[in-house]
């Protein structure tokens, strides 16, 4: 996962990947659980748990729209900035596989071995934004 070298750092929203299908690749086949503790339902904020398929994804990633791409668009900006931290990632183990803390614990991502290869089954954005 990167940004595009033309992103301006200063809008989340110009994050593009270099190729959807690439980091669909590093997704179970049966999709990722996605958690979002800033999802909002109907006038209430309320922690959001959703099961998103690799179809889902993908068209999302490509027509570059959705929270799912605005979160991964954030994990790479973040990412790619070496003042924010964020490139120094905490393992956890599991039996199949590990979850990667980054930040201050904003993000973690959880993979587990399925078919003979790590996939990522969750990801979770865990940063309380300020209202």
């Amino acid at each position: 996962m990167a940004a595009d070298s033309r992103v301006n750092p200063d809008t989340r929203q110009d994050v593009h990947f270099r190729t959807p299908d690439r980091l669909v690749s590093y997704v179970a086949d049966s999709g990722l659980t996605y958690v979002d503790v800033n999802g909002v339902v109907g006038e209430e904020s309320a922690d959001t748990i959703a099961h998103v398929t690799v179809d889902s994804l993908r068209t999302e990633l490509r027509v570059h729209h959705g929270n799912l791409y605005a979160h991964f668009g954030s994990l790479a900006k973040l990412y790619a900035d070496s003042a924010t931290g964020y490139f120094r990632i905490e393992y956890c183990p599991l039996a199949d596989g590990f979850i990667a803390v980054l930040g201050h614990s904003d993000y973690t991502l959880a993979f587990r071995r399925r078919d003979g290869r790590l996939r990522l089954t969750r990801f979770a954005a865990l940063e309380v934004a300020a209202d």
